[in-house]
C-alpha cells in the first residue's frame, strides 16, 4: 500500500503534497479576497465583519460534530475530492450572484456559511490526517506533516500575492472566481490516487450520538490531549480577535492598499518554512512539550507588534516581521500537535477523535470573531488586538503544565483506549 521510497520520490506522497499546495492556495486566496471584497465593495462595518467570520467558522463546528463518523466509515480520498469540487461550485455561485444581481451583505453571509461547510478544515484536513497513518510508517508521520507544512508555506506566500495582483488588475470578485482553478487542480491530483487501496476499518455501527461521544470521551480521558485542546481553544479565540479585524484595520485606518497588504504574507510564509525545518531539531533537543510551548509563545510577538502599529511609511515592514513570527510559531505548534494526535490516537478512532478535536479547538473562533467586531466598534481595533495578545500568552502558560512538557514518544500512548 506504500511505496518504500524517500518521501520526495514517493509518487503517492508527491501527489498528496501538490494537492495540499493547490487547496491551501485556494484557501488563502479566499481568506484574503473575501474580506477585501466585503470592505471595498459592500463597505461593511467592524461588527458586520465579525458576523462574516462567525458565519464562516460556525459551519465547520456544526457539521464537524458528525464529520468524524462519516470520515471513519467512508473512503477519505473520495471525501477530499468532494470537498474540493464543492468549494469550487460555491465560489462560482458567489461570483455569479454578485456580478449579475444586487446581492448584499445577507447574501454574502449565507454564501460564506456554505463555503465554510465545504471548508478544508472540516473534511479535507481531517480526511488526509486519517489517510496518512495508513500510507506511511509511524516514524515518517512527523516528516510527512513537516513537508506538508512546507506546502502550506508555499501557498501562504503565493495565495495572498495572487489575490492581491488579481484585485489590483481586476477586482476582488474576479479573484474569487479565478480561485476556482486551484480547488479543481487539487481534486485532479487526488483523482490520480484513486487506484490506491485504502483500508476502511469496519466497526460496529453504534448510534450517531454514541459515535460522537466516543471521540469526545477519548479527548477528555487523555490528559495530554485535554490540556493541549484547552490551550488551543484559548489561542483560537484570541487569534479570531486579531484575524477578524486586522484587514479592516489595515485597509481603513493604516491606509494600506490590498496589493501592498498581500505582500506581508511573504515573511509569514518564510516563517512557516523556517518553523518546518526547525521542528526535527527542536523535538530532538527540547522534546515535544517544550516545542509546543515555544510555538504558541512566539505567536505572542505577532500580536504585540500588530497592537503597536501606527500609520507611518515603514508600517508594512513591521507587519511583515509580525507575520514572520506568526508563521514560525503556528507551524511549530500545528505540526507537532498533529503528529502527537496521529501517534496517540488509535487508527480506528482517528476520524472521530480528530474531528472532535477540530470542534473543540475551533468552537471559540466564532465567539472571538463576534467579540472582535463589537470590541473594535466600541473601543478600537488596536485595543482589540492588544487584549488578544494577552490571551495568546495565557494559552502558552497553559502548555507549561507538566503533562505536556514531559510528554515523550516512548510513553504509553493510549491511556484512555480501554475505556472507550
Amino acid at each position: 500500500m506504500r511505496e518504500n521510497l524517500p518521501l520526495w520520490r514517493n509518487r503517492i506522497f508527491s501527489k498528496l503534497w501538490f494537492s495540499q499546495i493547490f487547496t491551501q492556495i485556494g484557501t488563502e486566496i479566499s481568506l484574503f479576497a473575501l474580506p477585501i471584497f466585503a470592505i471595498t465593495q459592500l463597505h461593511i462595518t467592524p461588527i458586520q465583519m465579525g458576523y462574516l467570520v462567525f458565519s464562516e467558522q460556525m459551519a465547520p463546528i456544526l457539521l464537524g460534530i458528525f464529520s468524524g463518523i462519516f470520515i471513519d466509515r467512508h473512503n477519505p480520498l473520495k471525501i477530499m475530492i468532494f470537498s474540493e469540487v464543492f468549494r469550487a461550485l460555491i465560489l462560482i455561485c458567489i461570483f455569479v450572484l454578485f456580478c449579475f444581481s444586487q446581492a448584499g451583505f445577507f447574501t454574502l453571509f449565507i454564501s460564506v456559511f456554505l463555503l465554510g461547510s465545504g471548508s478544508g478544515k472540516l473534511f479535507f484536513d481531517v480526511s488526509y490526517r486519517k489517510l496518512l497513518p495508513g500510507l506511511f510508517k509511524p516514524s515518517e508521520i512527523v516528516q510527512c506533516n513537516a513537508k506538508l507544512a512546507s506546502a502550506n508555506s508555499l501557498s501562504e506566500l503565493l495565495g495572498p500575492v495572487i489575490a492581491g495582483c488579481m484585485i489590483k488588475l481586476f477586482s476582488a470578485a474576479d479573484a474569487l472566481f479565478f480561485n476556482v482553478i486551484f480547488f479543481l487542480l487539487s481534486s485532479l491530483f487526488l483523482l490520480l490516487l484513486k487506484k490506491i487501496k485504502i483500508e476502511i476499518v469496519k466497526e460496529k455501527r453504534n448510534s450517531r450520538l454514541s459515535s460522537v461521544y466516543t471521540g469526545y470521551q477519548f479527548v477528555f480521558k487523555t490528559p495530554l490531549l485535554r490540556i493541549i485542546t484547552f490551550s488551543g481553544a484559548v489561542w483560537n479565540f484570541c487569534y479570531a480577535l486579531v484575524y477578524t479585524i486586522f484587514i479592516f484595520y489595515a485597509v481603513n485606518q493604516l491606509k494600506i492598499s490590498p496589493f501592498m497588504l498581500s505582500l506581508v504574507f511573504i515573511p509569514g510564509a518564510i516563517g512557516v518554512l523556517v518553523g518546518a525545518s526547525l521542528i526535527p531539531v527542536m523535538i530532538k533537543k527540547f522534546g515535544y512539550g517544550n516545542s509546543l510551548l515555544f510555538g504558541v509563545a512566539i505567536t505572542g510577538v505577532w500580536g504585540l507588534i500588530l497592537s503597536l502599529l501606527q500609520p507611518v511609511e515603514w508600517v508594512i515592514f513591521a507587519i511583515g516581521i509580525a507575520f514572520f513570527f506568526f508563521g514560525l510559531g503556528q507551524t511549530v505548534f500545528n505540526v507537532i500537535n498533529v503528529s502527537i494526535n496521529q501517534i496517540v490516537i488509535p487508527s480506528h478512532l482517528l476520524g472521530k477523535v480528530i474531528a472532535s478535536l477540530r470542534v473543540l479547538f475551533c468552537m471559540t473562533i466564532p465567539l472571538g470573531a463576534l467579540a472582535s467586531g463589537y470590541l473594535a466598534q466600541a473601543r478600537s481595533p488596536r485595543e482589540a488586538i492588544f487584549i488578544a495578545t494577552l490571551g495568546l500568552m495565557f494559552s502558552a502558560f497553559i502548555l507549561a503544565l507538566p503533562q505536556v512538557r514531559q510528554f515523550k514518544l516512548e510513553a504509553p500512548v493510549h491511556p484512555a483506549e480501554s475505556d472507550v
